[in-house]
């Protein structure tokens, strides 16, 4: 019925019956079924019939809500649609940075039909630490280059004071802008109403330098040798990372899954591989001796809980790596060794492939690199056997390292023993077992000690 809405009308109300206010048009209260009373507005616009709630008699008062309505009313008034400006508004309390980063990580970074990153663990913790605590409550389309710029400012000076001024923090910046750069662009192919670009055009951070460390003879002897006075599994972590030429989680993430039935090749599923295809590490019996034991409460070879989770914490394990390298060069009376990273040793394997006799082809090929051109097109052949040449013939150069031939003594190919008369040997047989790249004192018993194999 049409009447004026008054406390005393709204009180008069049944079950089911409405009033449809005489002064503002499409005010209206109407008792539910539940016996409350509900105020709305409503209006048509493009053959709709849109209903905006005013609040519950109670919540609300009358007065309250014609006060709302005859708000509305005026906006409808103005060729106005007050129902979609409230969904706008409510999609852009919704869609902020946090919203967007959400969204990325779900929907691209690990979607497998997108983008399937394998680093978006390590950008979901970048978001975190650095850019959602800044902007996060941002709503998208108010982001301003200024606070994008501050944000990345706040990462230097966070990392600055985290390592006490020994890193400037620019690298670190630089990463997150890169990140995040892709987020809003992936977000805005699908948000016609974000049309900004809040990113810095230039890097924040000094320009970064392409890494070249390759450990030299000596640091690889240091380091080879240091591997086997290191407790638990993270010694064989190391010297499988260098004989497989593997980048960090890869091997640190190995599970037995991954091994074929006859376990001999370890395919490293598309899913966790750089170039998102599966690459097959033959184990060889160089490389096998190097695999640690399988633990009693998992299938994860190199883990510290019986194989329940893959390695971690690789923050505090490679110090120690690096304590067990200086105490040996100090007790040689040398000094500290420089620094260097896990994917250092996989640059240091690549280069001494070459003097192992491994050709630049077949190293790319064990190496996982994506070959270039027509090459990669057409040349579909799988390299498992050359693969394990190369990974037979790496061992061999490292125990002609660690346990170098005297200096005239020259080991030829296929005579089985050491002949006299030359400065040096460019080449030795291939393992027949790999215990003897363990130092003397610390070859294990066969039996003792299985591999993740047995």
């Amino acid at each position: 019925m049409k009447d004026r809405i008054t406390k005393r009308s709204v009180d008069a109300l049944e079950k089911g019956e409405f009033i449809s206010d005489t002064e503002i048009k499409g005010f209206i209260a109407r008792r539910l079924p539940s016996g409350k009373v509900t105020f709305g507005f409503q209006y048509s616009k493009g053959g709709r019939r849109p209903w905006l709630a005013l609040g519950l008699h109670g919540s609300v008062t009358v007065e309250e809500a014609r006060k709302e309505a005859k708000k509305y009313a005026g906006l409808v008034a103005q060729d106005r649609d007050p129902a979609a400006e409230q969904q706008v508004e409510a999609a852009r309390s919704t869609n902020t940075v946090d919203h967007v980063l959400d969204q990325w990580l779900e929907k691209y970074a690990r979607d497998p039909d997108h983008g399937n990153l394998r680093s978006a663990d390590e950008i979901e913790s970048m978001f975190d630490r650095y850019v959602r605590p800044k902007i996060g409550s941002v709503v998208i389309y108010d982001l301003t280059l200024t606070q994008v710029v501050g944000m990345l400012d706040a990462v230097k000076d966070s990392v600055k004071e985290q390592t006490k001024g020994k890193k400037t923090g620019g690298t670190m910046a630089n990463r997150v802008r890169s990140h995040f750069k892709t987020a809003l662009e992936w977000w805005r192919d699908g948000d016609e109403k974000f049309v900004t670009n809040p990113i810095p055009s230039k890097r924040r951070g000094a320009k970064e330098k392409k890494r070249e460390r390759v450990l030299d003879v000596e640091e690889f002897r240091d380091f080879w040798r240091a591997t086997f006075k290191l407790e638990g599994v993270q010694g064989y972590f190391w010297r499988t990372l260098f004989l497989s030429a593997c980048r960090r989680s890869e091997v640190s993430d190995m599970h037995l899954s991954e091994f074929d039935r006859g376990q001999e090749n370890w395919t490293i599923p598309a899913a966790r591989y750089k170039i998102k295809l599966d690459h097959v590490i033959p184990l060889t019996p160089a490389l096998k001796p190097h695999l640690p034991a399988r633990g009693n409460r998992g299938d994860y070879l190199f883990s510290t809980t019986g194989g329940e989770v893959p390695l971690s914490g690789f923050s505090k394990f490679k110090p120690r790596l690096i304590k067990k390298i200086n105490e040996l060069r100090k007790s040689e009376g040398r000094g500290p060794i420089a620094n260097f990273t896990p994917h250092d040793l996989r640059r240091t394997a690549n280069t001494f492939m070459i003097p192992a006799g491994v050709s630049a082809e077949v190293a790319d090929r064990l190496l996982g690199h994506v070959q270039p051109g027509m090459r990669g097109v057409y040349n579909k052949w799988a390299y498992r056997d050359e693969k394990a040449d190369a990974i037979e013939k790496l061992a061999a150069y490292v125990e002609q390292l660690v346990q170098p031939t005297p200096p005239n003594v020259v080991q030829f190919p296929g005579s089985g023993q050491a002949q006299p008369g030359a400065e040096s040997a460019r080449q030795c047989q291939p393992l027949k077992c790999a215990r003897s790249l363990r130092p003397k004192h610390q070859e294990r018993r066969v039996g003792s000690e299985p591999t993740g194999l047995s």
